[in-house]
């Protein structure tokens, strides 16, 4: 299937990362737990979490990013949004606003990779096409 760019379908990545969520249902009312990323694009995520959230809650996600800035500083995504749809454990996010910070120097930087290595063992992953919920 060719990616197709319109009002009622996101381009996702599989992408399998550790995170943090907050969910809000109002002043009162807040969850906080963890779990992990299955896709991720840049109008939508969906997680995996410890505990169910309800569809509507306003989320905050965070994760650390894989890829260093400038092969040496650690990233921190941070997205917000709201809960768009939920089964069970699992939660679709309608990503409303998406940040990078930093979050200071790692230990040990990654060694270049020449661009032969980076031909042979280096593959973007493929997309998926979502339906928004």
């Amino acid at each position: 299937m060719e990616p197709r760019h319109n009002g009622h379908q996101a381009i996702v990545y599989p992408v399998r990362l550790d995170l943090q969520y907050r969910a809000s249902y109002g002043k009162q009312e807040t969850i906080t737990g963890h779990g992990f990323t299955e896709f991720i694009g840049s109008r939508q995520m969906v997680f995996t979490g410890d505990g169910a959230i309800r569809k509507g809650a306003r989320v905050q996600v965070s994760l650390n990013w894989p890829v260093l800035l400038d092969h040496r500083v650690r990233l921190l995504l941070v997205v917000d949004g709201h809960a768009a749809g939920v089964e069970g454990k699992q939660t679709t996010v309608s990503v409303e606003k998406y940040d990078f910070r930093t979050r200071g120097h790692a230990l040990h930087a990654y060694p270049a990779v020449s661009q032969r290595e980076s031909d042979s063992s280096i593959h973007a992953p493929q997309p998926f096409l979502v339906a928004h919920a």
